[in-house]
This record gives C-alpha cells, sequence and structure tokens, in this order.
C-alpha cells in the first residue's frame, strides 16, 4: 500500500528492475494487502 490508501504497488513500480522472482513475491504481498484492505481475506 502507498501513502495513497487506495494505492498498491510493487515489483518495479517500487524498487525500479529487479529480479522477476522478487516482483512475483512483491505482487503476491500487493494482492494479500489488497484482500485485507477489501476486507476479503
Amino acid at each position: 500500500q502507498t501513502t495513497n490508501p487506495k494505492l498498491f504497488a510493487g515489483g518495479d513500480a517500487v524498487r525500479g528492475s529487479d529480479l522477476v522472482v522478487t516482483a512475483i513475491d512483491e505482487g503476491r504481498k500487493a494482492a494479500l494487502g489488497i484482500l485485507d484492505y477489501l476486507d476479503l481475506n
């Protein structure tokens, strides 16, 4: 979650170019954060 509570970011958008496995992990974490935000988890 970014400083805007309705905006989530991960992977290259957060840290720049990095390993694809890092982007995948951050995407998973972002998805879990979105589910929590929507109270679906």
